[in-house]
């Protein structure tokens, strides 16, 4: 209905969650490692932010303040948990993450605790990290 012309719209989160009604806890990477590549076209070497330009640092920055902006400007009866670590789905897939990766003062797992049994909101951001400057990140080999 609100993207006729454009459906694919429907798929995107950005576009979708103004229309969400049912309460939901998001948890994403603001320096996600696909979207690095596949989207902004970074080489290998600066997703870990240790062989960035500047404009490569800048267009890191400006994905990160996009989707801030978009879960910030959301229902503020959302939650959200999004963190600075380099990833694309890893922490979901990982024990340590879940009890470990931590944000505002609280881990993941004690975020989605207080949201689902104390039905408290939850707004975490970790704004002013670089990528992978959360010492909670879960730490990868590159080499």
């Amino acid at each position: 209905e609100k993207y006729p012309q454009e459906p694919w719209k429907c798929f995107m989160a950005q576009y979708v969650m103004p229309f969400i009604q049912t309460p939901f806890f998001a948890v994403n990477s603001f320096y996600d490692s696909w979207q690095f590549q596949e989207m902004l076209h970074l080489p290998e070497g600066c997703a870990f932010q240790e062989k960035c330009h500047r404009d490569q640092r800048a267009s890191q920055h400006h994905l990160r303040d996009i989707m801030v902006m978009n879960f910030t400007s959301s229902a503020k009866s959302q939650s959200y948990f999004l963190y600075s670590c380099v990833s694309h789905c890893q922490y979901m897939n990982l024990d340590y993450g879940w009890q470990t990766l931590s944000v505002s003062g609280a881990t993941l797992q004690s975020a989605v605790r207080q949201w689902y049994f104390q039905k408290l909101t939850f707004h975490g951001v970790s704004i002013l990290d670089e990528p992978n400057e959360n010492p909670s990140c879960y730490k990868v080999s590159t080499g």
